[in-house]
């Protein structure tokens, strides 16, 4: 297997229009009303940019108007997190794989091509790679990049194991390890979402989630933050690096240890997209996600402007695989800039650059 172990001491390490390379060390080594842009590059202290002109000027501004559009799939793969994004200059990236080989079935609906150039794994917990195998086996893979932690050792020798048999390059990225793999990414900017360090002793079990590697893509005036299972302690060390983001992945399924009104504040999204199952059922009977409470604060964020509602279940109900709560399900009003893949199904949004997205699906 050829193993990228590859360290930046900086901060966020940016990928933009590098030339398609494999990176190899040692072994073992409805459409939502437009609105406001937002800034379409991360705060001031992240990496220099390299490669094109920098984003939101008018030029590259021109480029991505007239070029194919970004475009962001959220797979409705029940309890669980796959996000597959299509750049403008046909690289496709998929970040997570769900809770099993179902994805496969999504991306056959979805993904145009074999081949994917990165699956990037943001934490090990099932709900975000059950599926992985799966992907590797139905597509070839260029890149497999996780994060080198740990929760379930076996499995994921398994799943190294098998990466190596697909002559995929693995990449380790982690806040000692900032470097990602090169990617022809066009007029595209990718860069590190993650802490200078894990704000948790170990990785092991639930504090996996706050080892999550997140990515963030700016598109001229348009920008995508994917944060996987961050809760508020990783939030806490993003604020004032990830800068504000047009579109939001809400972080652990819209769980209440994750959106806290203080990151909401530092990322300002227009958008945002709720990955979570349907009440009560699946692996979603022991979480009951989304909570009311980060429904509210997104709602709340998002302009308070009603159009539906969604199932959230409240804080003070105990949920419970052996004794779920029906009576503390609400119905809790949701934006018009808000989706959820347990209501809406795959959620597919487009965009020009312009700072605004629409639902294409």
């Amino acid at each position: 297997m050829r193993t990228a172990f590859l360290g930046l001491m900086a901060s966020a390490f940016v990928v933009w229009g590098c030339t398609p390379q494999r990176v190899s060390a040692p072994a073992g080594a409805s459409a939502p009303a437009a609105g406001p842009p937002t800034a379409g590059a991360p705060a001031a202290g992240t990496a220099p940019t390299t490669g094109a002109a920098a984003a939101g000027t008018a030029s590259t501004a021109d480029s991505c108007s007239s070029g194919k559009p970004l475009t962001v799939h959220f797979l409705n793969v029940g309890q669980g997190l796959s996000v597959l994004v299509d750049l403008p200059n046909d690289k496709h990236i998929l970040v997570d794989a769900g809770p099993s080989s179902s994805v496969v079935d999504s991306l056959k609906t979805t993904l145009s091509t074999t081949n994917l150039d990165w699956l990037w794994i943001t934490h090990q917990h099932t709900d975000h790679y059950g599926g992985a195998r799966a992907v590797l086996k139905a597509y070839t893979v260029d890149t497999f990049i996780d994060n080198g932690e740990s929760s379930d050792k076996t499995t994921e020798e398994a799943l190294h194991k098998l990466v190596a048999e697909k002559n995929a390059t693995y990449v380790v990225v982690s806040p000692t390890k900032r470097q990602l793999p090169n990617l022809d990414t066009g007029l595209v900017k990718i860069s590190l979402a993650a802490p200078s360090s894990w704000p948790v002793s170990n990785c092991d079990g639930d504090n996996a989630n706050n080892c999550s590697i997140g990515l963030r893509l700016d598109f001229c005036k348009s920008s995508v933050l994917l944060v996987g299972d961050a809760e508020q302690a990783e939030e806490a060390q993003l604020i004032g690096t990830v800068g504000p983001a047009t579109l939001l992945q809400v972080g652990h399924h819209g769980s209440a240890t994750s959106t806290s009104d203080a990151f909401l504040a530092a990322v300002k999204p227009q958008y945002a997209v709720v990955s979570a199952g349907k009440p009560n059922e699946g692996m979603n009977t022991g979480y009951c996600h989304p909570r009311e409470v980060t429904v509210d604060r997104l709602f709340r964020n998002l302009g308070n402007v009603q159009a539906g509602t969604i199932d959230a279940f409240d804080e003070t109900g105990k949920c419970s695989k052996m004794t779920p709560a029906p009576t503390h399900w609400h119905q809790v009003p949701t934006s018009d800039r808000m989706w959820f893949t347990e209501r809406d199904g795959d959620v597919v949004l487009s965009t020009k650059g312009d700072g605004t997205f629409q639902r294409v699906k």
